[in-house]
């Protein structure tokens, strides 16, 4: 798993006030955006989940076969939230 992830899971535990004696373990390489990612959110089922960049986009993938779905672009700035 990328660094970048394990420290969002990490900040995500924290808000939620979870300990960090979770094991984490690399199930798939999701390649698209072209700068890092600033932030990672699951739809309420965990079937999908969004990534946002600070290449102005945003992405939705599908958590099981790690495919991207849509592409939502035209922001302006980094896409924070």
């Amino acid at each position: 798993m990328s660094e970048q992830v394990k420290k969002l899971v990490l900040r995500l535990q924290e808000k939620q006030g979870q300990q960090d004696h979770h094991r984490f373990c690399f199930c798939k390489e999701l390649k698209a955006h072209i700068l890092p990612l600033t932030n990672v959110a699951f739809d309420k089922h965990g079937s999908r989940f969004l990534t946002g960049s600070y290449d102005r986009t945003c992405r939705v993938w599908d958590t099981v076969s790690g495919k991207e779905r849509h592409v939502l672009e035209g922001h302006r700035n980094v896409v924070y939230a």
